[in-house]
């Protein structure tokens, strides 16, 4: 069954899920056309601490002129909902990130580019130039520095976004820029990835400046990594971390205005390697960020759990490599189980079961579109209705899917009640959306014909959301349309015991890892 398990396909899950939300009128750039955002915009009241604000993607950028995008990653439109879960309980976090330096990578970025935009002339213009330019810098020393010296910085390029372009550039001798480096730089490099929550921290602003929090970071980095006097005057720049600041702004610069690269040998690499590998956080500088990521209360109380379980996500680990697996197993086999009848804790229980059961009715209406799918490829790729539904291998699965479906109704009737029973969560929020996929469910339970037309419907319904054609074309034959399905031909898929959609579990582990707080492996995740 085509899942949404690997790591390298979470770098389109974000995308997806701006789409669905429909927050953003502003076409972004991705490495893949620009995607359009129509519908449906959830609001909230401000107090409402598990609101999501569905700004992630941090600034418009450029068109990149490459192939569609793959709206097969979410064809029924589940994506957008899960992430709303996911974001009560782990607010601002992505499936993306997994190096906590980042945050402290993204706010010295900021700072760096305010400098650099004061050099040239005080230029706002030129202010998201300044930030990419540096970006590249970064990740481009961290490469460097991993091949001068392969034992000390091992570890420092791991899940770095953008090293392999970086590592490809080195050996060819060429300079990283916009055209080599990856494409939609602004969403998908080191800072765009961690933007989200660097936002949330009061780390970066909308417009990625400097925000609440910033200073208090960047001088607590500034002390672990000997650097006084960050925030000199560039005058007076006598101190070690305003030389620092200097020597970085004044390479940025050059290589924004003459295109200057530094050449293989010069010092910018170490300068900037040393004082921002990823691998390495000081002292105080853990303290400042394990206290804003305590900022929010749901999420101080589920970081505290999964810090006491995670025996459970290493158990979990060892059993399957499927993050679905893993996700699932920790949620109800870690947290579920230690949580106490306090309001907090059983907000959080709510929105675990809500999970538990949004996933399940996912993974069953992703089964069955799926099932279509392979039922038409197996037919040459079209075939009446009646022969794809009726096939020996299909109707028995949606046989099994109808009484699921029908034993879950009164499930997630329970669930949308506790939702609504938790004072600080906005039904509008998170339990309208399921109310929309009840109904379907209650569609769907009446026979096969009444669950293969509701799906069928509901992936219609998304598609004409995003501006896009079905897959499958419904006439007195169904026509399965040229693309990438990511359904075998060999055999109909079969839903695993697993989630469908991410939740974050391993993001916060691997965070939590960097910041010494658990002892397990910080995944070396693809670009």
């Amino acid at each position: 069954m085509a899942r949404l398990e690997g790591h390298c396909r979470s770098h389109y899950q974000e995308i997806l899920i701006e789409e669905q939300a429909g927050t953003r009128s502003t076409s972004y750039s991705i490495g893949k056309p620009s995607i359009p955002h129509s519908h449906f915009v959830a609001t909230a009241p401000a107090h409402n601490p598990v609101h999501t604000q569905f700004n992630w993607l941090p600034i418009p950028t450029p068109l990149d002129t490459a192939e569609e995008p793959p709206g097969s990653l979410d064809p029924l439109g589940t994506l957008a909902h899960a992430e709303r879960l996911s974001d009560a309980l782990l607010e601002g976090f992505t499936a993306r990130m997994w190096r906590c330096r980042l945050l402290t990578f993204a706010t010295v970025a900021a700072v760096v580019a305010d400098r650099t935009v004061t050099l040239m002339g005080g230029r706002e213009d030129l202010r998201l130039e300044a930030r990419l330019a540096f970006e590249r810098l970064f990740v481009s020393a961290i490469v460097q520095m991993a091949e001068r010296d392969p034992e000390d910085y091992a570890t420092a390029p791991r899940s770095l976004p953008g090293r392999n372009r970086a590592r490809k550039a080195l050996q060819e001798a060429e300079p990283l820029s916009t055209s080599n480096f990856l494409k939609g730089q602004a969403v998908n490099g080191p800072f765009g990835v961690i933007a989200r929550l660097a936002r949330q921290m009061g780390l970066v602003d909308d417009e990625g400046r400097m925000g609440r929090n910033a200073i208090g970071l960047v001088m607590a980095w500034a002390e672990d990594e000997g650097l006084p006097g960050l925030f000199d005057e560039e005058s007076r720049a006598e101190r070690a971390g305003a030389l620092w600041m200097a020597e970085v702004v004044k390479r940025t610069s050059a290589y924004m205005g003459h295109r200057q690269w530094p050449h293989a040998t010069h010092t910018i690499w170490k300068l900037i390697a040393q004082h921002l590998r990823t691998d390495q956080i000081g002292p105080k500088e853990q303290r400042t960020l394990l206290q804003l990521l305590d900022g929010t209360t749901v999420r101080r109380r589920v970081i505290g759990l999964l810090k006491d379980r995670v025996a459970i996500y290493r158990q979990a680990s060892s059993k399957s490599g499927l993050r679905g697996k893993q996700e699932r197993f920790v949620l109800l086999r870690g947290l579920k189980p230690a949580l106490r009848n306090e309001p907090t804790d059983r907000l959080i229980a709510a929105v675990i079961e809500a999970i538990d059961c949004y996933e399940e009715i996912a993974g069953l209406f992703q089964q069955t579109f799926e099932g279509m799918i392979w039922g038409l490829k197996s037919r040459g790729g079209r075939a009446r209705p009646e022969a794809v539904i009726g096939d020996d291998r299909l109707r028995p699965q949606f046989e099994r899917t109808i009484a699921s479906v029908t034993r879950m109704i009164p499930r997630i009737d329970r669930s949308m009640e506790q939702l609504r029973n938790q004072p600080s969560i906005d039904p509008l929020h998170l339990v309208n959306p399921m109310i929309r996929i009840r109904d379907d469910m209650v569609v769907a339970s009446g026979s096969a014909v009444d669950l293969t037309t509701c799906v069928l419907r509901r992936h219609e319904r998304v598609q004409r959301e995003k501006r896009k054609a079905p897959w499958i074309e419904r006439e007195s034959h169904w026509t399965l349309l040229p693309g990438e399905n990511r359904v075998a031909a060999d055999a109909p898929p079969v839903r695993q015991d697993a989630y469908l959609h991410p939740f974050k579990i391993p993001n916060a582990y691997a965070m939590l890892a960097d910041l010494r707080q658990v002892a397990v492996e910080v995944p070396d995740a693809e670009e």
